[in-house]
């Protein structure tokens, strides 16, 4: 890699690092920086795409994307029965903890 290739480099992967942080979108954060907004696009997906190749062995969340997973913690366990509604009318009623392996039994032979 050249040396004005490395500073071109390490100035976009600034102004990336800095716009991820800002909380801006990329439009707003090109604006606010005078920046050319499909150059930015550029180094975005170049920094991208140099990560995915360094990172093979690692699963990785498409670019952007955050999970929408949330970890829950229960102070207690719950004990609350369940009840299954189908749409053939069929009611499963009382489903819990110590019968749910009976329970997922009469839904396969129901459905």
């Amino acid at each position: 890699m050249s040396q004005l290739s490395q500073q071109q480099h390490s100035v976009w992967t600034e102004h990336l690092q800095n716009q991820h942080k800002s909380g801006l979108t990329r439009k707003a954060y090109c604006e606010a920086n005078k920046l050319n907004y499909h150059q930015f696009g550029y180094w975005k997906k170049k920094a991208s795409s140099n990560e995915a190749s360094s990172n093979k062995s690692k699963p990785s969340m498409p670019s952007g994307s955050q999970s929408k997973f949330v970890s829950v913690n229960l102070s207690a366990p719950v004990s609350a029965d369940l009840t299954l509604s189908l749409p053939n009318g069929i009611v499963l009623s009382g489903i819990n903890e110590s019968n749910h392996t009976l329970a997922a039994s009469m839904m396969d032979k129901l459905i």
